[in-house]
């Protein structure tokens, strides 16, 4: 039988340790290589993992402040059907003191005393409301900060629509000053 040639054959010692250490120096500098590879990506992915989890923190504080904000939209939303409906109730009282042929001045009419009433609660609504939009709308969201119309539209919903619920309180305002002018 014969035997295949062998590596170690016709050498010294000394050669083979050598062939040896050389081969083993090769095998550790690949082995080290991809151990720091590793070590390079389990760093990335804890560094990954504490972004991400740092963003559901964030994730789960806005989205309890969305939902309190949608729940205080809901009561302005009530405050402002309210006072809308006192408001036309006022309006339709002024129509009819207009009309009616009693006199304006007469402070002991029935009429002037409901819509002196109305004017009040409607009053103390939009004072209420005032207080209620001052909790909830914060600062530079007022139509007095200069923003442009790029600025609104950057704007997210809830506070879109709170611009608006002001604007519609605005309005109101408006109305009662016309409805007070048209009693005097």
């Amino acid at each position: 039988m014969m035997k295949g040639p062998s590596e170690v054959q016709a050498k010294t010692v000394g050669e083979v340790v050598l062939t040896w250490n050389r081969e083993l120096e090769h095998r550790t500098n690949f082995f080290v290589a991809r151990a720091k590879a590793l070590a390079d990506w389990d760093r990335h992915i804890l560094k990954n993992r504490h972004q991400l989890m740092a963003l559901q923190v964030d994730l789960g504080k806005a989205s309890s402040s969305q939902d309190r904000l949608e729940r205080q939209l809901d009561i302005l939303q009530v405050h402002q059907k309210e006072i809308c409906d006192a408001l036309g109730v006022m309006e339709a009282e002024a129509e009819h003191l207009a009309r009616s042929s009693q006199p304006r001045d007469d402070p002991g009419s029935a009429s002037q005393e409901t819509l002196y009433t109305l004017a009040e609660t409607i009053s103390a609504h939009l004072s209420n409301l005032g207080d209620v939009l001052h909790g909830i709308v914060p600062a530079g969201t007022s139509a007095d900060d200069g923003g442009t119309d790029a600025h609104a539209s950057q704007r997210p919903p809830s506070e879109s629509t709170l611009q608006a619920h002001l604007q519609s309180l605005h309005s109101i305002e408006q109305k009662i000053g016309y409805a007070t002018a048209a009693l005097m």
